[in-house]
């Protein structure tokens, strides 16, 4: 590398060269109606993305790679925008809050790969000519026909050159170097996979000699000011005409100029109306148009007004989520339409607001924001997290040698952004301590933006004159409650971390921020997964991460924490978020049901409400209207009769709530419990006469139509009138897959460490005395004595099972556990698991669904009656991981096209049915690894611990936990298909007394042989 460019790479002082003042985004036409997102509707431009001859090297060798005559035929060919980790040049890396080089500012190490591209493109020589970088990662120097562009560096903002004088009519030749790291490196520390090159668009602008440079618009009240900022030598003939909406005004042209426009009763834009005005200007020279600027802009207003975020002059609750770029095919280049697919994804999930986490986004994000209506957090392009290993996060921030460069990201991107409606606050970046920098770069912003909101991220407990908010992020809900908002709003920068099957307590959250507005709302973390795509050898899809690339320094699968996953799939926990963020949040009280408008702005009279009351799964009254004028923050009592006159003994009653758009786009589906208590009736059972045959380790019994065998205390064979249901052991068990919150790759001290350490995974029943009791009246009753544990540890439970088997072979299954021994904290679950044969494909349930479901995220799962076919029960989580539970359930039956086994609980249970064993499961790391099993299983739960959100976060709350406690589980196993007789089953109570444990804890049997080897592996 020579001195010219170290001197340039390493130097924090210096931010560029020949790079032009920054401005905001603008597109020049012959044509109103071109924006950023459709710019290549422009002919005064050049689209300087595609194919370009591409060469990798691990240092700095080519010197003259940007000569005419260089020779790079042999180079390959390299689409732009994207990122050459992607396209087979190195790979990636993933050290999320730490370095991926030397802490040695400003310096990086010896380690600097370089990507060299080199473009021909035919191009006419204009007034003036820009050469446009939208974003290239480090640091990139550009040549021009053989000659010197300039230089810049901070990844994520445009860099702009003039390069009129270089610029050639018909063929031209574009060079451009560029590094993998500079000083900029330690200012870009973000949470993401890292990787390199030119990820945003290349183009060329082909201007006139006079042109608009720059403009800034601004809304107030009813009046729109408007700056504008000419270039050019000549403007004696030249106009500007500008147009808002209906209004236009056009004045003679200069180099600099302001308008100002009066608006009749304009129309506010907002998140819930997103009213915009069409803006044009038009320069012109006599008749000849020059050029023409489109923009869309929204009459908004953000500010603090008694310390609550507002616009124009309201509270407004913010409704959002952390959005990184993301594509698993090619990192931070995205396109437009992957854009805007994502936002109305997200606008129609009812949030409101994204966080630009943590990086000026792509232009279009903005024009596309502003026409959907989302609030975007803007987050300048600077996080330290790294420093800490010098012990302080806020080095740099503190730091005067490295002003320049904070002050070049924040300046760069209010320039580029100002016009931008959906702004709502500025952030002076991400994890980045606190320090003068800083405090200097908000009196830039506040000087720059007096009225909108600033926000500081690195501490929440900055002085009150550089951040106009608290913020709290991965709190337990004892802490959000004791929170001090110390006069400002508070707000949920980062909460509700979905990495894998994650995250709990949604609802729980919101309960309380719609009844206490000092929170100004929040941003769930995040919308992606950021997956590295890949194929295996089968041509089976798979999603790398840390790891994963031969990387030793990473941070695993800690990036994998999207409410989609890598393929943009929302997973489970994104309708959890809908339901839970929606604008009509239900209640009842007293069995009336209310419904409370949390939008900010717009009544509900244009929502449709579809109601039903059932009994159980089954509709007894219905109706539909339209809500009426409910005004934000008010609520109303439905008019809904919800009086059942003849409620049924042990049946239970609801009512179905759907709330929809006039276009019948759905917005809610609520539930709504009536608190209608008619207790379960006694059962009244027939019993049968049953041959009962005792050898040492196994008890059959046969009757007419029924064989049944239990082995060592378990139920392990069930045929009904000749059909094989259940061919293998009946399984106890209190281990679950780990999702990420317990710990699934074991990267830190999670739970999983410690339910490995305690064997958990290796729990067995050894039975150490029975008793078979056969009645007059039919009754056989078998009951196992034993405990419930793994070797070599003085933990686990005495328990008792009893089998009561009645007529027609169904057998009423009643467990009592009473813990010993030291326990970790937390118990997975409390259940059993039936491997059954594979072509019981279907299962159909009455419980809650008809999506996954956890004690702590189950809003968005009604109950009612639900089938589905068993590949669609399970989500497939790029990282494979416990999934497809539904908890609250009354009965289910898994069948084929002959036979069927159904379970009733006494109480409610949780269920999930896989059709890949738990081991596979444990041990598969990607999903292509998790193959599909000859067998199936079902696994029948007394209780499932919450899902909590201890990746990054607190665990389940109390009421969510599970822990070691006695416990009994009873339910029914029967081979019945009617789901009326299933129905009325579920109605009753049928748990069998036993008698009280001895509480000894001697083993009789000799407990299975594992070996310590065994014991000891990690379990991910």
């Amino acid at each position: 590398m020579s001195f010219f460019e170290n001197e340039r790479l390493y130097n924090p002082k210096l931010t560029h060269e020949n790079r032009l003042t920054p401005r905001s985004s603008n597109i020049p036409a012959k044509k109103s109606g071109v924006y950023y997102k459709n710019r290549l509707a422009s002919d005064m431009i050049i689209d300087l993305n595609g194919s370009y001859k591409f060469c990798y090297k691990q240092e700095d060798e080519l010197r003259e790679f940007y000569r005419l005559d260089y020779d790079d035929t042999n180079w390959d060919d390299l689409t732009v925008p994207s990122m050459w980790q992607y396209h087979g040049y190195s790979l990636p890396v993933y050290p999320n809050i730490e370095y991926p080089i030397p802490f040695v500012p400003p310096y990086v190490g010896n380690y600097n790969p370089v990507g060299y591209y080199r473009k021909r493109f035919n191009a006419k020589r204009n007034g003036r000519n820009i050469l446009y970088f939208g974003g290239v990662d480090s640091a990139f120097f550009v040549y021009l026909n053989g000659e010197y562009v300039g230089f810049s560096k901070g990844s994520r903002i445009p860099a702009e050159f003039d390069v009129t004088n270089l610029l050639k009519d018909g063929e031209n030749l574009l060079a451009v170097k560029v590094f993998t790291y500079s000083d900029g490196t330690y200012l870009e520390n973000q949470d993401m996979l890292l990787a390199s090159g030119i990820f945003r668009d290349v183009m060329l602008y082909c201007l006139n000699e006079e042109h608009i440079w720059d403009y800034h618009i601004k809304t107030n009240d009813n009046k729109v000011y408007m700056d504008f900022f000419l270039e050019g030598k000549d403007f004696s003939k030249t106009e500007l005409k500008v147009t808002v909406g209906e209004y236009t005004k056009t004045v003679k042209a200069e180099k600099s100029l302001s308008l100002k426009f009066d608006i009749d009763n304009p129309k506010l834009w907002n998140a819930e109306e997103p009213n915009t005005y069409d803006v044009t200007f038009a320069l012109s020279k006599g008749e000849k148009i020059l050029e023409i600027h489109s923009k869309k802009i929204g009459f908004a207003k953000f500010q603090m007004i008694d310390d609550k975020i507002c616009l124009n002059g309201k509270q407004i609750t913010i409704k959002g989520i952390n959005r990184h770029e993301h594509n698993p095919k090619n990192g931070r280049a995205i396109t437009v339409e992957q854009i805007e697919k994502e936002l109305r994804l997200i606008k129609a999930n009812n949030m409101n607001a994204i966080r630009c986490a943590h990086y000026p986004n792509n232009p279009a994000f903005y024009e596309i924001c502003t026409e959907l209506g989302i609030y975007v957090m803007n987050e300048a392009d600077i996080e330290t997290h790294g420093a800490w290993v010098c012990g302080d996060m806020g080095y740099f921030s503190k730091h005067p040698d490295w002003y320049n460069a904070y002050f070049d990201r924040v300046s760069r991107m209010y320039e580029r952004d100002k016009n931008e409606t959906c702004i709502s606050i500025w952030t002076l970046g991400n994890e980045n301590g606190d320090g003068e920098n800083l405090h200097k770069c908000f009196k830039y912003l506040r000087e720059k933006d007096p009225e909108k909101p600033i926000m500081l991220t690195g501490d929440d407990r900055l002085d009150p004159k550089f951040s106009d908010f608290r913020f709290i992020a991965y709190f337990t809900m004892s802490k959000f409650l004791d929170f001090v908002p110390e006069g400002r709003p508070v707000m949920m920068l980062e909460y509700g971390h979905a990495m894998g099957n994650s995250p709990g307590l949604m609802k729980d959250t919101w309960d309380y921020v719609y009844r206490n507005r000092h929170v100004a709302g929040g941003y769930v973390w995040e919308f992606k997964n950021h997956g590295f795509y890949s194929e295996d050898e089968d041509g089976n899809v798979f999603y790398k991460y840390g790891g994963d690339f031969g990387d030793i320094n990473h941070w695993s699968n800690f990036s994998m924490d999207g409410y989609c996953i890598s393929d943009g799939t929302p997973k489970p926990s994104f309708a959890e978020c809908k339901n839970v963020l929606a604008p009509t949040y239900a209640y009842s009280e007293n069995d009336d049901i209310f419904v409370m408008n949390t939008n900010d702005f717009k009544a509900l009279d244009y929502v449709t409400l579809k109601w039903s009351i059932k009994e159980d799964y089954k509709e007894i009254k219905s109706g539909e209207f339209k809500l009426p004028a409910i005004k934000p923050y008010e609520s109303y009592k439905l008019p809904i009769d919800t009086l059942i006159k003849e409620a049924v003994t042990g049946a239970e009653y609801f009512v179905d709530l759907k709330f929809s758009h006039e276009n019948d786009r759905l917005i809610a589906e609520k539930q709504v419990s009536l608190g209608i208590k008619v207790p379960k009736g006694k059962p009244t059972f027939d019993y049968d006469s049953f041959e009962i045959k005792e050898n040492e380790n196994d008890i059959s019994l046969l009757s007419k139509d029924v064989k049944i065998r239990f082995d060592r205390g378990m139920l392990s064979y069930y045929e009904k009138n000749g059909k094989v249901i259940l061919n293998e052991p009946m399984k106890l068990n209190i281990y679950r897959a780990p999702i990420d919150n317990d710990g699934v790759v074991n990267w830190a001290e999670r739970w999983i460490t410690k339910w490995n350490k305690h064997l958990y995974r290796y729990f067995d029943f050894f039975p150490f005395e029975n008793k078979v009791e056969n009645a007059k009246n039919g009754e056989v009753k078998i009951t196992f004595k034993g405990k419930f544990a793994p070797i070599s540890k003085f933990v686990g439970f005495d328990l008792d099972i009893v089998y009561t088997i009645l007529k027609d072979g169904k057998i009423l299954i009643d467990m009592h556990g009473v813990p010993y021994g030291e326990f970790a904290e937390t118990l997975p679950r409390i259940g059993v698991i039936f491997t059954l044969s594979s072509k019981f494909e279907n299962a159909t349930w009455y419980g809650r669904g008809e999506d996954e479901c956890y004690n702590d995220i189950l809003d968005h799962c009604n109950f009612g009656l639900y089938s589905k076919n068993i590949k669609d029960m399970n989500f497939m989580y790029d990282i494979p991981q416990e999934c497809g539970t539904r908890v609250d359930t009354r009965f289910l039956k898994v069948t084929d096209n002959e036979k069927s086994l159904s379970i009733i609980g006494s109480d409610s249970f949780a269920f999930s049915y896989h059709d890949f064993s738990l081991d596979d499961l444990i041990k598969a790391r990607h999903r292509n690894e998790l193959k599909k099993s000859d067998k199936n299983y079902l696994y029948v739960d007394y209780k499932m611990r919450g899902i909590g959100g201890h990746s990054c976060g607190p665990d389940p709350e109390e009421k969510y936990e599970l822990r070691a406690h006695e416990f009994r589980f009873a339910f029914m196993l029967c081979s019945e298909k009617k789901e009326e007789k299933l129905l009325d089953l579920s109605r009753s109570n049928f748990s069998v007394k036993t008698e009280k444990l001895s509480g000894t804890h001697v083993y009789v049997k000799e407990p299975q042989k594992i070996s310590m080897l065994e014991c000891n592996i990690n379990v991910y």
